[in-house]
């Protein structure tokens, strides 16, 4: 049993993601397949970062069953993984390489460090 707390699902017929986009966090879709096993390797590394960065919120989202919002974006591969920020898609990765992700978040934070220096020199 894991010590973090479960991701949240995303179920396209149930809600869509702009629920998460309103959100003052950021937003990391998770693209994973049951069947897939570097998703399931990656996963409890995602669940630590959700726990520990409480300005994201990593949203697992599966290809099979979630085939329409798959089928507007374009995924070559499992895990594949879309940053947003409110509804503005910041960038993507993918593979089960834990520290592309890490990266990911890094620079979209130095990113917005950045803005937020700007905006005080003004």
């Amino acid at each position: 049993m894991s010590q973090y707390s479960e991701l949240p699902v995303f179920e396209e017929d149930k809600e869509t993601l702009e629920t998460y986009f309103q959100k003052d966090t950021w937003t990391l879709l998770y693209f994973t397949a049951s069947w897939c096993g570097p998703c399931k390797q990656v996963y409890p590394s995602l669940c630590a970062l959700n726990d520990k960065l409480p300005y994201v919120t990593i949203v697992k989202v599966d290809i099979d069953v979630n085939t329409d919002t798959v089928d507007q974006r374009t995924i070559r591969s499992v895990p594949h993984f879309e940053l947003y920020v409110k509804d503005t898609l910041f960038g993507t990765c993918s593979g089960a390489d834990i520290l592309q992700v890490a990266d990911l978040l890094s620079r979209c934070k130095q990113s917005k460090d950045n803005e937020r220096q700007g905006n005080k020199d003004e």
